[in-house]
């Protein structure tokens, strides 16, 4: 893909993924959805009808499930933004360089609008949020931590997709 043919690129996009793994975001979205799974499980059983009306409150429920996982992402997207250009500061990548990613996306992608369904911030939003950032998180900021914070990164990732003995 054209758009993170950059090694800066490559980096932002990695590291934002490893703040995923570090906040724990996929095991507490799948939390929430098998919440509401059961949610709209208890609702469908307690309908004496088992007819339209069960149909109808699953269908509401399942709105209501979708449209709060949808803002829960957007949560888990920017939290790891931050750690994400954190994280590459102190492995001593250049931040405004691998922030460039984001201006490449908001220019593919036009103006965003945020729905109840959208399960990222809009691209502009996260760019402006790291452009920011980046001019507090760099490599100065963090002198000792490169190489531990780069191997660190890397063992985290590797083990996370291609550890098949957990």
């Amino acid at each position: 893909m054209q758009l993170i043919a950059c090694r800066f690129h490559r980096t932002t996009v990695t590291n934002l993924q490893i703040s995923h793994l570090i906040h724990g975001h996929n095991l507490k979205q799948n939390s929430i959805s098998t919440l509401w799974s059961a949610i709209e499980l208890l609702i469908i059983s307690l309908d004496p009808t088992q007819g339209l009306i069960s149909i109808l409150i699953a269908s509401f429920a399942k709105f209501l499930s979708s449209a709060g996982e949808s803002a829960n992402s957007r949560e888990h997207e920017r939290e790891a933004d931050a750690t994400g250009i954190k994280l590459m500061a102190m492995a001593c990548y250049d931040t405004k360089k691998g922030v460039e990613v984001f201006r490449r996306m908001m220019e593919g992608n036009g103006s965003q609008i945020v729905d109840i369904f959208s399960t990222h911030p809009p691209t502009q939003e996260r760019f402006i949020f790291l452009q920011k950032k980046s001019a507090t998180e760099n490599a100065a900021k963090y002198p000792n931590s490169c190489q531990f914070v780069k191997q660190a990164a890397k063992q985290t990732f590797l083990k996370s997709f291609f550890d098949l003995s957990a």
